[in-house]
């Protein structure tokens, strides 16, 4: 029976998007559609944690939708990686809702919750999914939710152009990905994901159902793992596919959507990368040389991405442009991190992005403020220093991102990454990383200058300001929690290594858990 929540979350997710439709025939009250976003999400989160709990008991989750069995039914197949994920989704679903009733006025409020639980229910489904034209579709639902909060305020210019950039080259390039999926079924008669898997390390193998591959599996696989890592390079918000849409999107959406893109949007674009490059077509797989020559593409494209971020972090006046590139640092450090190839490196990655979806959304919950009472640029920060306090939490999340202080879990993750590059064989990377994270530094510290030195503007600061403050300091906490965590207690380190081991060496267990019948 708990394996059904598997299969309800996301249906759950899509009833409240539809209920909240329903509602607006029947009423405009704002409150309600608080009290129902806020609960909803909040019972998303826990069904998502739960189910992080299970598979941390049980292993490897499969819900096979109408009983049918892989590969000839849809399947969800869900790992310690997509629970991790799935959870921090849905808790960031739960703090965009609270944070949502505090600073969104518009009358149109029912449409932003429907738009937001749509684009939860496509990420919970991109994460969970066991096979990729399903992912398709999920990505779709995501992306198009996507498109549309970013065009929230439709009397501005800037976000319609904003949510034109986003939405054409996001059609554009998630064809790509439609694209690669007709290649995939073409050779291997299947889009079930573990039967791609065992097909990449055994052409031969014949399942029920699908048979066995066809034809040249080698320039086909080649060229559908071309078009699928174009697409989530784009999706992650890597240089150079993320500079027709991410500042632009990050600077005019709604700040609370601009906050949970990190961990509900972005994130599926790395986690598709570490579907496709270990459980898919891993290091044993037919295309393994063509894999380390991508790998080794990725590393360049990574220091690239980051490095560039990390410059344009220093030339920004617009704060949530800022925290756009503080991002796209991040993000590239996550895929330096998956293409390193080792369990360090997926154990890294993995911390990045827990660590920049909080950072992040501490950032933009504070700056949500000066946002309120003076304006986006970097000087109207200057009316947090009224608050002694929330200058306190603001540069908690700006040394968790900078990653200096071992008690932030975003210094952890730095850790892992050199580490990873240690056990390579290479201190270059490692290097590089220490390069580029000064450079960042740089930009974060003059972020804290204009804050607490400069003069800057200052205006007062609205009274009502409960939950901005609460939700950031609830973000910082847990930064702080987890990073003591990380080396205090040891069950916590050995579950991020064990995501890193079940993504780099545990593929079979993934196939076999999905194929079989049981």
């Amino acid at each position: 029976m708990t394996i059904l929540l598997l299969g309800f979350l996301p249906i759950y997710l899509m009833s409240i998007a539809i209920s909240v439709t329903i509602l607006s025939f029947i009423t405009k009250d704002r409150r309600i559609y608080t009290i129902l976003s806020i609960t909803a999400s909040l019972i998303a989160f826990i069904i998502s944690l739960y189910i992080l709990i299970l598979t941390l008991n049980s292993g490897i989750l499969v819900y096979r939708f109408g009983g049918f069995p892989a590969p000839l039914g849809i399947v969800y197949t869900v790992d310690r990686l997509s629970a991790f994920l799935g959870t921090l989704s849905m808790f960031m679903l739960f703090l965009t809702s609270i944070y949502s009733s505090w600073m969104i006025r518009s009358r149109w409020l029912y449409l932003y919750y429907l738009l937001l639980f749509l684009m939860a229910t496509g990420s919970i489904g991109c994460l969970y999914t066991g096979d990729i034209f399903n992912f398709f579709v999920s990505l779709e639902l995501l992306a198009i939710s996507s498109y549309a909060l970013t065009a929230f305020y439709r009397d501005s210019p800037r976000a319609i152009r904003a949510a034109l950039r986003y939405a054409i080259s996001g059609m554009m390039v998630t064809s790509l990905y439609l694209l690669s999926t007709f290649i995939i079924y073409g050779s291997f008669g299947t889009l079930n994901m573990a039967d791609i898997a065992l097909k990449t390390r055994n052409p031969n193998a014949v399942t029920e159902f699908t048979g066995t591959t066809f034809g040249d599996i080698i320039v086909s696989s080649k060229v559908a793992i071309s078009l699928m890592v174009w697409v989530f390079l784009f999706k992650s918000a890597i240089f150079p596919l993320n500079f027709a849409w991410q500042p632009y999107a990050y600077g005019e959406a709604p700040t609370p959507i601009a906050a949970a893109f990190t961990a509900i949007a972005d994130t599926v674009g790395l986690y598709g990368l570490m579907r496709i490059l270990y459980t898919i077509f891993g290091y044993d797989s037919v295309l393994a040389d063509f894999r380390a020559s991508i790998l080794l593409l990725l590393r360049v494209l990574a220091i690239i991405s980051a490095l560039i971020g990390a410059l344009l972090m220093n030339f920004q006046r617009d704060v949530k442009r800022f925290i756009a590139y503080s991002t796209m640092v991040q993000l590239s450090l996550a895929l330096l991190g998956i293409s390193l190839d080792n369990i360090e490196g997926i154990a890294s990655a993995v911390l990045h992005i827990l660590s920049n979806s909080l950072g992040d959304a501490i950032l933009f919950y504070l700056a949500g403020i000066s946002i309120v009472c003076c304006g986006r640029t970097v000087e109207c920060l200057g009316s947090l220093k009224l608050k002694k306090m929330i200058v306190a939490i603001f540069s908690g999340g700006i040394l968790n991102l900078f990653g200096v202080i071992p008690i932030f879990i975003g210094f952890w993750s730095k850790a892992l990454l050199v580490l990873s590059s240690v056990r390579l064989g290479t201190v270059i990377y490692a290097v590089l990383v220490l390069v580029i994270s000064g450079i960042a530094a740089a930009g974060y510290f003059k972020i804290l200058y204009r804050i607490i030195v400069s003069k800057g503007i200052v205006q007062p600061i609205i009274k009502d300001i409960a939950i901005p403050y609460t939700t950031s300091l609830t973000l910082l906490t847990l930064v702080v929690v987890l990073g003591t965590a990380f080396f205090l207690y040891r069950p916590f380190m050995e579950f991020v290594l064990g995501i890193g081991f079940d993504v780099v060496n545990n593929y079979n267990t993934y196939i076999v858990r999905t194929l079989t019948i049981s």
